[in-house]
Order: C-alpha cells, then structure tokens, then sequence
C-alpha cells in the first residue's frame, strides 16, 4: 500500500542526484521516488513530474525547467493530455525500477 512507503524530502532526495558515488541515483515523478540510473542527467536526485507536463505541452524545458523544486504540479489539477504524459512516465520509471 502506498501508506507504507517511506517518506522522503526534497532535500533527501537531492542528495541521490550522483554526485556522490556511495549513494543510489533517486527520481521522483508523480509522487513516486524511483532508484535508478535514469540515462538523463537532468533526472537525477530530483522530482520531473514539471518537465514531462511540460514536454507534453511542447514547452520548453531549458527555459522553463522548475528545478525539481516545489510546488509540485497536483495531478487532479492537470489536463487529461499532461496527466497521462506525466503517469506515462511514472509508470515507465516503475517498470526500470522493478
């Protein structure tokens, strides 16, 4: 159940960003932190739910990215399109992650 997954900060979180080897690489979409070595970068130790709405939005990222940082878009608050790009992803992360 989802209510007993562990808690993690945004803070936490960023220290899995690869930066230091002896720590797993973390990124977070949707809620869901996710261990892995996602092939971008940009991903690591950091929430990505912002970039892929606005990927599926066409905007850009460079000048738009929010950093991982909050406020986190709330997914009932999405449109149909962004949300499903959004739960897109976060289901792809859980399928890498296992």
């Amino acid at each position: 159940a989802v209510s007993s997954l562990p808690v993690m900060t945004i803070a936490e979180l960023k220290r899995h960003d690869g930066s230091d080897e002896a720590l797993p690489i973390y990124t977070s979409s949707c809620g869901f932190v996710f261990k892995h070595k996602e092939f971008f970068s940009s991903y690591h130790g950091r929430d990505v739910t912002f970039r892929h709405v606005l990927h599926s939005r066409h905007i850009s990222i460079d000048l738009n990215d929010d950093g991982g940082k909050s406020p986190f878009p709330r997914l009932s608050q999405l449109e149909p399109s962004g949300l499903t790009y959004a739960l897109h992803y976060r289901d792809r992360f859980m399928h890498k992650a296992g």
